[in-house]
């Protein structure tokens, strides 16, 4: 297991240690930290599993209080100097193994060198440190930062995704398509693949690259190869954790390799990202060997341009390494059909099944796409029309869990409420145990279902859809927005009741996933809109950052325009004006409902006036109001998007404000304005 071995004496430090050991599982996760009594199982044998422990540690820590060297057995031999005591023989097994040692000591002083047996003598000339009941929690602070000095492997399991172990026969057989279990071999991608590999060697200090495709193209297994081609070099490298602290990063300049980051879904990770260009320029300062930040997306949208224009420097000067365009993934027709036959031949050898004789199927638009399909016609037989791959694959998954419950005995479950209880996994997206664990607890008022009911559909799920965390998203994307739009047609409620008992991040995710969907399910646009109508505001605030973070966002900005026609900009103004204003052309449609509701009540005042005032001027004034508003909404769109081109002209047909001037204020706003707060 590697990690901390916490060594201690019962009698003298066993509270201490146990908050010790609580303090260094929530820094560095509790698989890497090994205390006896938390990491033995019942009926394990203690010598064994202790030594098992011992001999896969990185660093053992040994937890010495005012009772440590003179605790002693019933006879009055002190238990240090009995050569089977335990905490003698770990210490000095550490000490043979040539593990780093750090002695703590809990409110007392140093050991005395000659009071300690000879074999473990050692211990009294190794620094310590010492830990007091009134400064606790920053000498653990102290402990923490000693220990990845000492040994810097400790931060990488919280900062990459751990590779899962064999797929679990229990697993339903969509999931032979997740990149992580590499059923189809990586292959097709040979010069893009290159090109990375050679952008990450470069002498560079640190740098960032960019791939984007639509989801299924490939990214994350493109990714996933160019970790493992490194990682054959000596690199520290893999996708780094859903909320992996950046400070991880920072700690990684203890470790003297070159390091990869590789981010996924960054539209919708904007303050994780900049947080990592700080921690990347930090390791660079630290550390001469490369650092690399690779970004997955879907496209090269707007999420770009606010990073390379930020207020903080090192963000903009790492993105000034982007110098030419993204890496774009596509697909050709040829390409298609030849993953399509692999998969084929590799999903009938996992899933001990014939490979189909048929035709390689027309209407893939992607790598995920062709796989599905090759899925489909050899566990489903008989190769399905496109748009009824994933269909059929839900129903087999269905199929096979069906029959795992029933072979167990378990006569209560119900496939509905796994679909529901599936479903809001899938919009909810958890990204770390805390967020899964949260997810759970709301389950029973978001599906209506007893606790004990959602316990167990959530432990057949795990077996169903196994994944890091206590319940999951269904996957690939594809099959899960498949799973959504089905569950959703049949039980409209969820999405409202998401919206009423649900929070701010759990909702947010939840749209994301809607609106990613929308192209392939454009009757998820109901489901949205229900949300809005439960807490029009709340929904409003939300989306627009979601409007903002969705790389293609033109069915989604559709709905919101929906939205916002029919609820107005509320309480919002120009804080809606300042998330539109980053959209790029597949906003325009929100940007156009924005400017005419936020014009509306910005102008009103000022048309109103000028009503009263041409009224008692004169008669021949009554159309000075319509000529203002259309001064005013004119010259207002044309200086906040250049696209709607509605700017008043003068009498020799000049433009009301020139355009040098508008693009000066433009260029100003700009600068000081929404790209210096992005982040």
């Amino acid at each position: 297991m590697g990690g901390v071995f916490i060594n201690y004496r019962v009698k003298d430090s066993a509270l201490g240690a146990a908050a010790i050991a609580d303090f260094l599982s929530r820094r560095f996760g509790a698989e890497q930290v090994f205390r006896d009594c938390v990491n033995m199982r019942p009926g394990e044998s203690y010598p064994d599993q202790l030594r098992a422990g011992l001999e896969a540690a990185d660093v053992l820590v040994a937890v010495i209080g005012p009772d440590w060297l003179t605790v002693t057995d019933d006879d009055g031999t002190r238990r240090i100097d009995v050569p089977g005591d335990w905490v003698r023989f770990e210490i000095r097994r550490a000490f043979e193994r040539g593990l780093p040692v750090v002695p703590l000591f809990l409110d007392t002083d140093p050991l005395p060198v000659t009071e300690l047996p000879a074999d473990i003598r050692q211990l009294g000339l190794t620094q310590g440190m010492s830990v007091r009941n009134v400064t606790f929690g920053p000498d653990l602070d102290r402990l923490r930062d000693w220990l990845v000095d000492k040994a810097p492997t400790l931060v990488i399991p919280k900062l990459f995704v751990r590779p899962p172990a064999a797929r679990p026969a229990t697993a339903v057989p969509s999931s032979v398509l997740r990149s992580e279990y590499g059923v189809v071999p990586f292959t097709g991608r040979d010069e893009v693949l290159a090109d990375l590999l050679a952008w990450a060697v470069d002498s560079a200090a640190c740098s960032v690259q960019v791939v984007t495709g639509p989801s299924g193209m490939g990214k994350t297994r493109l990714a996933r190869q160019l970790c493992a081609k490194l990682a054959d070099r000596d690199w520290l490298a893999g996708i780094v954790h859903g909320q992996a602290p950046a400070m991880e990063i920072r700690d990684t300049a203890a470790i003297d390799k070159p390091m990869l980051v590789v981010v996924d879904d960054v539209e919708i990770r904007m303050n994780q990202i900049v947080a990592l260009a700080h921690a990347v320029a930090d390791r660079a300062d630290k550390r001469a060997t490369p650092t690399r930040l690779l970004l997955l997306a879907s496209s090269a949208g707007d999420w770009l341009l606010p990073l390379r224009r930020h207020a903080e420097p090192r963000v903009r000067e790492l993105f000034a390494t982007l110098t030419g365009p993204p890496v774009a993934l596509t697909a050709s027709r040829p390409f298609l059909r030849q993953q399509y036959e692999l998969a084929r031949s590799c999903y009938a050898a996992e899933l001990d099944r014939p490979v189909p004789a048929a035709a390689p199927p027309d209407g893939s638009a992607s790598v995920l796409d062709a796989h599905a399909a090759a899925l489909a016609e050899v566990v489903g037989g008989g190769r399905p029309a496109p748009d009824a791959v994933l269909p059929r694959l839900l129903r087999l998954d269905r199929t096979h869990l069906w029959r795992l419950a029933r072979a167990d005995g378990t006569i209560a479950l119900e496939i509905a409420d796994l679909g529901a209880i599936a479903t809001l996994a899938t919009l909810c997206r958890p990204d770390s145990a805390d967020a899964a664990d949260a997810l759970v607890h709301r389950l029973p008022d978001l599906t209506g279902l007893p606790e004990a009911v959602v316990a167990q559909h959530v432990a057949w799920l795990a077996v169903a859809h196994p994944g890091p965390y206590s319940v999951n998203a269904v996957r690939p994307d594809a099959l899960g927005a498949q799973l959504v739009a089905a569950t959703l047609l049949a039980r409209p409620s969820i999405a409202t009741t998401l919206a009423a008992n649900a929070t701010d991040d759990q909702i947010t995710a939840a749209m994301v996933v809607l609106g990613r969907a929308l192209r392939r399910h454009p009757e998820l646009r109901t489901a949205l809109l229900d949300m809005s109508r439960v807490a029009p505001e709340r929904m409003l605030g939300l989306s627009m950052t979601v409007v903002a973070a969705l790389g293609d966002s033109e069915p989604f900005g559709e709905v919101l325009s929906i939205i916002i026609a029919e609820n107005g900009l509320g309480t919002m103004g120009i804080e809606a004006m300042d998330h539109v204003s980053r959209l790029g052309t597949s906003g325009d449609v929100v940007k156009a409902t924005v400017l005419d509701k936020f014009l509306d009540v910005a102008t009103a005042p000022i048309v109103a006036m000028t009503k009263d005032a041409a009224t008692n001027l004169s008669p021949a004034l009554t159309s000075l109001p319509d000529v203002l508003t259309q001064l005013l909404m004119g010259t207002a769109k044309s200086f906040i998007d250049p696209k709607h081109n509605e700017m008043p002209t003068l009498p020799d047909g000049r433009p009301f404000v020139s355009p040098t001037l508008l693009q000066l204020l433009r260029q100003f706003m700009d600068d000081n304005g929404s790209g210096g707060r992005s982040g």
